[in-house]
């Protein structure tokens, strides 16, 4: 993450990051060992051959506007050997494999719910754990819907209303969107398109796919603005939400950051889509 005004250029196979004054010294960033280039700041230059190879070594860049938002992301076109036959794939899915998968993904989000409240203090709703418990196929009776309502009424008070204009609310939207970033990298590394979703479809919508698989890792970015809530969205609570990914979480018990989580979940969704017969799924856990 570069928050303050740097020139980034390409040396000797990595990221160099210029001085801020003639005290300081040159930043040096092997660019293995990367995964995403945050640009807080819209001061500064970044070189051509810079994002060049940064997109070649399938490194996710985010562009943030003068108020430190998340704006834009440079990705590579073709993130994997296979794009062509792995897109092919992705027109094929089943609509059987979507509603098992998406019952699947709903459930995680409503259990990952039900974890947040408990990690930070609070009541579990009776209501909350029976959704979980009574997920079909599809979410054909919307239990993700139903269980919203409970759910951010328990969190940030009954008064709370979600997609409303308020502090709450952005600084929600600008965690949902570091993680977006994230899986987008993840989704294209292994050569599919984020736009053909699983139960997303909006024709408006360019992160389909991304955002079906980022559901259950909401709750991470909640528990964040819990914890900061009535502080104003400013750099400082930009930047705890920016660190989301490095958040720990369990997957197939191994314990590991989130963005490795997300990755290990995306992978054995996309599985499943691919052999409806693959019901080797697992739930992320909050730790």
């Amino acid at each position: 993450m570069v928050e303050t005004g740097r020139n980034l250029s390409l040396k000797n196979g990595q990221l160099m990051v210029g001085r801020a004054d003639e005290e300081e010294p040159e930043l040096y960033v092997p660019i293995g060992q990367l995964r995403t280039l945050i640009l807080a700041t819209p001061k500064g230059s970044v070189s051509l051959p810079l994002l060049l190879e940064l997109t070649q070594k399938n490194v996710a860049v985010l562009l943030c506007d003068g108020k430190y938002r998340p704006y834009a992301q440079l990705s590579p076109l073709f993130g994997h050997t296979d794009t062509a036959g792995a897109i092919m794939d992705q027109t094929q899915w089943q609509a059987r494999a979507k509603d098992f998968v998406w019952a699947h993904i709903v459930t995680a989000k409503l259990l990952a719910q039900a974890r947040a409240l408990k990690t930070v203090g609070l009541p579990v709703p009776d209501l909350l754990s029976e959704y979980a418990n009574s997920v079909e196929a599809g979410d054909a009776s919307n239990r993700e819907g139903m269980a919203a309502r409970v759910y951010f009424n328990t969190m940030f008070t009954r008064n709370f209303v979600r997609h409303a204009a308020d502090e709450t609310n952005y600084a929600l939207n600008y965690g949902y969107s570091i993680l977006l970033s994230a899986m987008n990298r993840i989704v294209n590394s292994h050569g599919y398109h984020t736009a053909l979703g699983i139960h997303h479809v909006s024709r408006q919508n360019p992160f389909n796919l991304s955002c079906d698989l980022m559901e259950p890792f909401r709750p991470f970015v909640d528990r964040i603005v819990y914890a900061t809530v009535g502080m104003p969205l400013d750099w400082e609570r930009k930047k705890a939400l920016i660190a989301v990914t490095r958040q720990e979480c369990v997957y197939e018990d191994r314990r590991m950051n989130l963005e490795n989580a997300m990755g290990s979940f995306a992978l054995d969704i996309l599985k499943t889509m691919n052999d409806p017969e693959n019901k080797r799924l697992f739930f992320p856990e909050m730790v």
